[in-house]
């Protein structure tokens, strides 16, 4: 390894996340990376100053023995944590404490014995309530599973701040020029389906919202951190994602115009008539051994929006998301490269229901 740089050790590498960041970082640290799987299964390549360890982050008796281990390497200057449990169910999980609450913890032990200078924790903006602006000061009070576990983990963060500095970024939905956002691959494949009905339905009236990060911005925002960390606060809160939010309707009018080359008029369809419609998904799905996607909880986000306000994050880190990298600028490439390559899109979003 290149003692020169800086170590830099990366939770949940073998990701999507992960493995975007990986390209990004893997010329200018010496990583450290932490996965449940090996490297050749989540198609990391060789590097000289690259170390991969398979260790479940909750098994403690294991992730302790990288004490030594990265040390013999030169050591750890940072940590960043993105490893963590989601499903798309909306019901209790043993991963949601095994993973996200208790592996969290043990990262933060780990990081007591490793002398490092920050302490860099993924969490979500989806961890906020909707129908509310998020910024930095915003409580990560949403009563959801995976919510409340990112919730225990900023706690956490924040309580071991007092022997490290510590960032906690609540990141917005991640998605590439392949997709691989879930909700987003499941609108497109509708919404550009060709089925005359189908293919124009929109939920309530379109206005479901969030914000949206491309994962290569998203892996500069890291970076941007780590540069700036000197400088950073003790224990900060920071928003990985542009301001305002995208709508449904907005995505669905660039994407129809695109795809079928002029526009399309949506069917805006009440939720209590979209009960029966998932019902009928998902028997359907069954029947054919297929996991589905549409869930009904999904319906209690019908027309609610979560609206970023990042102004603090940008002027703290001098950071701006791409502009050529937004949802609404990238919708067309990711349509694209449906098109030219459907196997392979289909492959890479469906892997992720899987993982999930």
């Amino acid at each position: 390894m290149e003692y020169r740089l800086p170590g830099l050790m990366l939770t949940g590498a073998s990701g999507f996340e992960g493995r975007n960041f990986i390209k990004a970082a893997a010329e200018k640290f010496r990583l450290f990376c932490v996965a449940r799987r090996s490297a050749e299964e989540a198609g990391v390549q060789a590097n000289k100053n690259l170390r991969w360890a398979q260790v479940d982050i909750a098994d403690w008796a294991n992730l302790k023995e990288l004490i030594p281990l990265t040390k013999d390497f030169g050591g750890v200057d940072y940590i960043v944590h993105l490893a963590g449990y989601y499903d798309y169910t909306n019901m209790e999980h043993p991963n949601y404490i095994r993973t996200n609450v208790e592996g969290t913890k043990n990262m933060l032990e780990l990081a007591r014995h490793l002398d490092i200078k920050r302490f860099i924790f993924a969490s979500s903006q989806a961890s906020c309530s909707f129908n509310t602006i998020v910024s930095e000061k915003s409580p990560p009070d949403a009563n959801i599973p995976y919510a409340r576990s990112k919730k225990a983990g900023e706690e956490m963060v924040g309580d071991y701040s007092r022997w490290f500095p510590c960032a906690i970024v609540r990141i917005a939905a991640v998605f590439s020029d392949w997709c691989e956002y879930l909700p987003l691959y499941y609108l497109l494949n509708n919404w550009l389906s060709g089925n005359m009905l189908h293919s124009r339905i929109i939920a309530g009236h379109g206005q479901t919202a969030i914000p949206y990060i491309h994962v290569h911005d998203l892996a500069h925002f890291f970076l941007k951190v780590i540069e700036k960390s000197e400088k950073l606060e003790q224990n900060i809160i920071l928003n990985a994602g542009p301001d305002g939010a995208t709508s449904h309707l907005e995505l669905f009018r660039i994407a129809t115009q695109y795809y079928y080359t002029k526009p399309q008029e949506p069917i805006f369809t009440n939720r209590r008539l979209l009960v029966p419609m998932i019902l009928a998904r998902r028997l359907l799905s069954r029947v054919q051994g297929k996991q589905t996607f549409e869930q009904l909880w999904m319906l209690d986000y019908v027309d609610k929006q979560l609206v970023a306000e990042s102004s603090k994050t940008r002027n703290t880190l001098a950071w701006e998301p791409t502009p050529s990298k937004s949802i609404t600028n990238r919708l067309a490439l990711l349509i694209d490269n449906m098109q030219r390559n459907g196997e392979v899109w289909r492959m890479m979003n469906e892997s992720m229901l899987r993982r999930g």
